[in-house]
């Protein structure tokens, strides 16, 4: 099958947001409770812990929305945007278009604003479809993608120590009990019947949308380097199941008609 253009990888992120935030387990306080922003964590497992490189950090359109689609579910948790369905008719047929919508001017001053915040900021006055940004997100220059301001977040914060070799850049661990803990919660939840809290199904949601959907050379490159074959093929059921658990919020009853009294 061949590889997924960039229109179609941000329609399927937009759609996997879509479905997480209209779910009946989706609860922004629960989502801020945790050390790392998901889109920090993502990057966190992105990054090989023997060789400290992330293959494709420039180039992988797949992972590259997936850290941006990450970065706009953290703003969403801080209430610096909020999301809101707009319809629109084309031909007699009805669209729900998902609209970033702001009504201020407030940065976080995190890599966040960076990444996005701030051009949302300037366009506030124009709201523009969730999926367009995902888009457009691949198009930044390299030092301003979604990946790389996340990993040098990750360097600022101390997890990582960032080195230019003449083969590349490489982020090696300084902080190798953040990793092992989050890749232990990883496998302790598509091993065994555990279920994951909000924050790790909401992190392999968005994974297994970045890892699954490549060409076969690379598909679940992420995923891979934390399991033996034998255990991924456990695994790999266990994370599709997970990732399709997304109850969604109920539409709400009818209005009741009004009888008539005498």
């Amino acid at each position: 099958m061949a590889d997924e253009d960039i229109e179609e990888i941000a329609d399927k992120f937009a759609g996997k947001f879509d479905v997480m935030t209209c779910s009946t387990l989706y609860d922004k306080g629960a989502l801020g409770q945790r050390e790392l922003k998901l889109s920090q964590a993502i990057c966190l497992l992105w990054q090989n812990s023997t060789t400290g490189e992330v293959s494709g950090r420039h180039s992988d359109l797949h992972l590259l929305v997936c850290v941006y689609c990450a970065g706009l579910l953290d703003l969403l948790v801080i209430d610096k945007i909020r999301i809101n369905d707009m319809l629109s008719t084309c031909l007699c047929l009805v669209s729900k278009k998902k609209m970033v919508e702001l009504d201020h001017n407030q940065g976080t001053s995190t890599y966040l604003d960076t990444m996005a915040l701030t051009e949302m900021i300037e366009q506030r006055h124009h709201p523009r479809e969730l999926v367009d940004w995902l888009e457009e997100s691949v198009d930044k220059n390299d030092d301003e993608s979604a990946s790389v301001l996340t990993l040098d977040s990750l360097v600022k914060s101390g997890i990582f120590r960032k080195e230019k070799l003449s083969v590349g850049t490489r982020f090696y661990l300084n902080n190798q009990e953040i990793k092992q803990s989050l890749v232990q919660e990883v496998r302790d939840t598509l091993l065994t019947e555990k279920t994951p809290d909000l924050y790790m199904r909401v992190l392999l949601t968005l994974l297994q949308g970045a890892d699954h959907y490549r060409e076969n050379y690379d598909k679940d490159k992420i995923f891979k380097q934390y399991f033996s074959k034998q255990e991924y093929k456990q695994a790999k059921i266990r994370l599709k199941v997970i990732s399709r658990d997304w109850p969604p919020i109920p539409p709400p009853p009818p209005p009741q008609e009004m009888t008539a009294t005498a």
